[in-house]
Order: C-alpha cells, then structure tokens, then sequence
C-alpha cells in the first residue's frame, strides 16, 4: 500500500510532467505522450538527433531489472546506425 509521502512523491511527477506536455496551461485529463511538448522541443530533438548520428555516437540502452525503472532495452549499433541514415542520410563516424 502506498504511502502519503509516496503519493505526494507521485502527484509532484505527475505535475513536472505536466508542465512538459501540457505548456498551454489549459486543464486536461490525459497527456499524449507521443507529441512534443513544442515546436522549440523539436527542434532541439531534432539537433541533437543529428548531433549523435554524426559526432557522438554512443550506446544508449538499459538492462532494466529488479534494481531500476528501467525496461530491459539493449542497444542495437547496427539498428542505431540504419536509424541515423534513414532519418539524415548520414552514417556515423568509426
């Protein structure tokens, strides 16, 4: 059973989320979080996306586990790469 402090914790999350997805302020009762918060959120996606695809291409993955939050999500460099040429049509760097 949850506890206050663990809901308070919850509600607080709910409400930074908030901010994120809903930044027009207007009340909402679910959040799509399939769309960016903003068209400067994209943006920067956007940048940052090509950034690692052609300079600092690094594995991005977690075990996930008993231990964390996380799912289980290996990363995949072949999959990763085909990934920056489909979207930039640019390899990354060896």
């Amino acid at each position: 059973m949850a506890t206050q402090k663990s809901m308070e914790l919850l509600e607080n999350v709910r409400e930074l989320v908030g901010i994120f997805y809903n930044y027009s302020g207007n009340s909402v009762e679910c959040f799509d979080t399939t769309a960016g918060a903003n068209n400067e959120t994209k943006m920067d996606d956007d940048l940052w996306n090509y950034l690692y695809c052609t300079e600092i291409f690094q594995p991005f993955g977690q075990l996930g586990g008993d231990d964390d939050m996380f799912w289980t999500s290996p990363w995949n460099a072949t999959a990763a790469a085909e990934g920056c040429f489909e979207q930039y049509g640019v390899y990354p760097r060896k």
